[in-house]
């Protein structure tokens, strides 16, 4: 059984410089990113905050800014509709292109991000070739949509039952402290340039010149 004590120490005669400054009037602000309580602990080792001082404490709260993102949503003519989600604190339907469908999510208890993605079902009759694909084929085609949807820097979710390829999930987070018009925006158009390049692989693979993206 043992303990160790990590102190980190001020600078010599740091706390004695401060409280010259101090005293001639000079206004001493501390910028840090350390955590509450040890920026509070340095505080009061070098005499910036005494015993006897009232403190007020302001967070910032990193909440992202709903009616500013539906806003942005309606002038670029987004803007869908707003559904029911009990897993969500909001769930948008997102129009990109104009006959194209993807959500925009905010998960609950992550009220500092979003979530846009677009699910696709690949239709039956592509399935059924796919079913019918040598193996090799079969895994060809995985290994390519994994491939080219790595270049896009997307997340996504590939369901392959046996190397069969039935459905796939791109999607992408935006964090509260990167979140702008412009991002979102290129976001929402990433996730579907992505898409396209998994139908574009489909068809590639499997010669096909009739593929109807409105049912895949």
């Amino acid at each position: 059984l043992g303990a160790t004590a990590i102190e980190d120490k001020l600078q010599y005669k740091a706390e004695e410089t401060i409280n010259k400054f101090i005293n001639i009037g000079i206004k001493i602000c501390m910028v840090t990113g350390d955590k509450l309580e040890t920026a509070k602990n340095i505080a009061k080792s070098c005499k910036l905050i005494e015993q006897n001082m009232d403190m007020i404490l302001v967070e910032y709260n990193k909440m992202i800014d709903r009616n500013l993102l539906e806003k942005w949503l309606k002038e670029e003519g987004l803007l869908n509709n707003q559904i029911e989600d009990n897993t969500a604190n909001f769930h948008y339907i997102v129009n990109y292109p104009p006959d194209h469908m993807m959500d925009l999510i905010q998960p609950k208890g992550k009220e500092d991000m979003i979530l846009v993605g677009c699910a696709t079902e690949i239709a039956a009759e592509q399935k059924e070739m796919i079913k019918k694909s040598s193996i090799q084929l079969k895994d060809n085609l995985i290994w390519s949509i994994r491939f080219a949807l790595n270049q896009f820097l997307v997340d996504f979710e590939l369901n392959h039952p046996n190397n069969e390829l039935e459905r796939f999930l791109i999607t992408d987070e935006i964090f509260e402290d990167g979140l702008k018009k412009d991002t979102l925006i290129h976001t929402i158009k990433r996730i579907y340039k992505a898409k396209l390049q998994c139908l574009w692989l489909l068809e590639r693979t499997f010669s096909q010149k009739n593929i109807n993206i409105d049912e895949l």
